[in-house]
Formats: structure tokens, sequence, C-alpha cells
């Protein structure tokens, strides 16, 4: 089976010089064996006192060589690299465009860029919906250095405890979340009015992914020329797991990219119910399923007199 540096780069012994971003605890690459160094955020202290994750060990948390504060990657390293690997990173960064972009410019041509995504439908995203492009674009041009007001407001409300083996097994009912949600809404107002009078950063998933949606932002994002790898491979979200894997090249030409993406579209042979797109007759008996279900509930029958209401204005 392989390992996870292997699914991100192709080979358990990458040669060269490389970075990992956001390690922590876990780092998948380890000196003497490799030539790398760790980069973050913010400086080791600084890290450690903000780490609100229970589940982080302090005391194992990695040295950061290289703080990716303000200046561009490239000018932090000081030097081409051959690869790069991050693991649940690229969920939390503000500005996602100018994130790839300089990774980019510190890869030398050919060098290879690795990524462990979580798939939103087996985490604590599942009730989120799935990142646009408009909403990349957005954070991009207006030069995002933090999450928004809006992200962090959708996480602090619809980012619920999700089991990964109950959605895999079809036990997992997002109806059955909605009074959590309801509960959640006017903290999660009062988290971002906080923000918005003593700005902070706050981390959250700025993005939400699941393996295709990841594939079509990509072909969106290379349609647009902002897109500056070529996708080598992805590898979905195998059956029971909760993230997918994507190997990423520098190219030595500009006119492969959309072409590797085309590729890639072949690496998503996954089971139906979490892969594929619904045939039409698919989404047709989900949605005479759906109306069922909303035409025998309370809520329905309660607001019938406003459903007339609404007919009779419109006439």
């Amino acid at each position: 089976m392989a390992s996870r540096l292997e699914l991100m780069l192709g080979t358990d012994h990458p040669e060269g010089f490389g970075l990992e971003i956001g390690a922590l605890d876990s780092p998948l690459l380890r000196r003497p064996q490799q030539d790398v160094l760790y980069v973050d955020y913010a400086p080791t202290e600084v890290i450690k006192a903000n780490q609100f994750d229970s589940a982080v060990r302090l005391d194992e948390i990695v040295d950061v060589d290289v703080v990716w504060g303000e200046r561009p990657l490239a000018e932090c390293v000081g030097r081409p690299v051959d690869y790069v690997v991050a693991s649940h990173v690229i969920e939390h960064v503000p500005d996602l465009i100018g994130w790839l972009a300089e990774i980019a410019d510190t890869l030398r041509p050919g060098g290879r860029f690795g990524l462990a995504v979580p798939d939103k439908r087996f985490t604590f995203d599942a009730l989120r919906r799935e990142t646009t492009l408009a909403e990349v674009v957005e954070a991009h041009v207006l030069g995002f250095r933090r999450p928004s007001l809006r992200q962090v407001f959708d996480v602090a409300s619809l980012g619920v405890a999700v089991d990964a083996s109950e959605v895999w097994s079809g036990r997992f009912d997002a109806r059955a979340r909605r009074p959590e949600v309801l509960a959640r809404l006017r903290p999660a107002l009062g988290l971002v009015q906080e923000l918005r009078d003593r700005p902070q950063y706050r981390d959250a998933h700025c993005w939400v992914f699941t393996p295709p949606g990841f594939v079509d932002l990509l072909e969106e994002l290379a349609a647009l020329d902002l897109l500056p790898f070529e996708l080598e491979t992805l590898r979905p979200t195998e059956t029971g797991a909760a993230e997918f894997y994507v190997q990423f090249r520098k190219p030595m030409a500009k006119c492969s990219v959309s072409e590797s993406i085309r590729r890639g579209r072949n690496d998503l042979g996954m089971d139906r119910r979490f892969g594929s797109e619904p045939t039409p007759s698919d989404e047709v008996g989900s949605l005479r399923a759906e109306l069922e279900r909303i035409h025998a509930s309370t809520s329905w029958r309660i607001t019938a007199p406003l459903r007339a209401l609404r007919r009779l204005i419109r006439r």
C-alpha cells in the first residue's frame, strides 16, 4: 500500500531540496533523510501558542525554518526547490490563487508539488457547499491575507462533527443536523461581529472541496491562465477515508496545463455515490423523493397559507 508521501509526490524518497508547509507535529519529510526546510505562517513559538487542536502534540511540533508572512515564498527560501508538500493546508489559505503562484515561483521547472486535501463530504465541512470560482477570484483580486468574515461565519455555523464511517455507510442524515445548525447561528454572528470590531487572524477552512469539484476548479483556473501547474495525478478519496491526493508538476511549457487537467478527469473512477456526476434519472428520482418528504413535513403544512397568499399576490 502506498504511503501518503508517495501518493503526494510519486515516491517515498524524493531527491533534491524540498519544502514541507504546515508540518506541525507530523512531518512527512524528515532530516537527515531528506534535505528539507519546514515552512509555516509564524515562528515555532507562535505556532505552539496559537495551537487550539488538542490532538496536536506541542512538544512534537517541528522547528519552523521559513516564516512565510508578507514576503514572497521564493524570497523567503532564497533558492529554487525541487519539490513541495502540504498536507491539509490548501483549505486554510486566504488567497488560493496567490498561494499556488508563490509555490510555483519557488519550484524549478519540472519540480513537483504534492497535496493531501480533506474531502468535505467526510469532515466537519459536510454541510457546507463547495467552493466556487467566483469566491476564489474575489479573494485573489481583493488580496485576502486572512479568512473573510463570510468564511469564518460559514465554518462557525455549519461546521459540525461528522463520523466519516456514517457517511460512507449512508447513515449520515444532514437534515437531522438542522437544529444544531440553527443553535450555532447566533454565536457565529457574535464571532464575526467581534472580528469586525477587533480584526485579527481567525483560522478557518476557507475552501471546501470534493475531488470532482477540485478538478472543475483547476480547469476553470487554467482557462483564466491562473493555474501555474500541470496536474500529474489525482487520487480520489478511498472508501472509508476522508482525504484525496494531488500531484502537480511545474510545467516546462505553459500549453500543457489544460491538457493535464483533461487527463486528470480519468483519475476520478470513484464510487458513484461519492464521485461521478449523477445521471438525469438519478436527479429526478432524488428530487421526487425530496418533494415527497417536504410535502409530508409539518413545516410544509404550516406554511400553506403563506404560499396561497403569495400566489394571490402574483396574479
